[in-house]
């Protein structure tokens, strides 16, 4: 029975993203909201080292462009624990999250922001190109009309969170 949940909560993990990975047809803004869900997702597969204590899980964003749509994901939950959205605007604000996500604009940001998140519990989420490869956990991209990632698992392991299988077993590169 536990292998039989292991396999559909994989699927069903697969279909989420599948569902939500073609955006030929999408608005820019559906593109914002569509980014926002795959964020929502990666959360709830990532295991983090005070999970069960945990009373609300802080995603939070420097772009004001993503407001709308991190607002869709808020008072959700993510196990026993409240999904909470905040918009930031200092560097500082970033230590306070459990999930972050730096886009393209906020690139000048990255660097620093591994600098202060360093050995933090906290899932960093970018669509820059390149910033798995030093900087971000998870890299959103496009590939052929639909947004695919890359997961970086030795930069979770240093900031001490992990994933469940499904993760890793559907990104596009692996870098361990």
């Amino acid at each position: 029975m536990k292998f039989l949940i292991k396999k559909i909560g994989k699927y069903a993990f697969l279909g989420i993203i599948l569902l939500l990975s073609d955006y030929s047809f999408a608005t820019e803004m559906d593109s914002y909201t569509m980014k926002v869900a795959l964020i929502y997702n990666f959360a709830k597969y990532t295991l983090w080292p005070e999970q069960g204590s945990l009373s609300a899980i802080d995603f939070c964003f420097f772009n004001v462009r993503y407001q709308s749509s991190f607002q869709n994901i808020e008072g959700k939950k993510i196990s026993h624990s409240k999904v909470r959205t905040r918009l930031i605007r200092t560097m500082n604000e970033a230590t306070e999250c459990e999930v972050i996500f730096v886009t393209k604009e906020d690139r000048h940001r990255l660097t620093r922001l591994k600098l202060l998140l360093k050995e933090k519990a906290i899932l960093s989420i970018s669509d820059i190109p390149g910033s798995v490869k030093e900087n971000a956990i998870i890299e959103i991209f496009s590939d052929k009309n639909k947004y695919a990632f890359k997961v970086n698992l030795k930069l979770a392991k240093q900031a001490g969170i992990g994933f469940r299988s499904q993760v890793p077993m559907i990104a596009k590169e692996v870098i361990r």
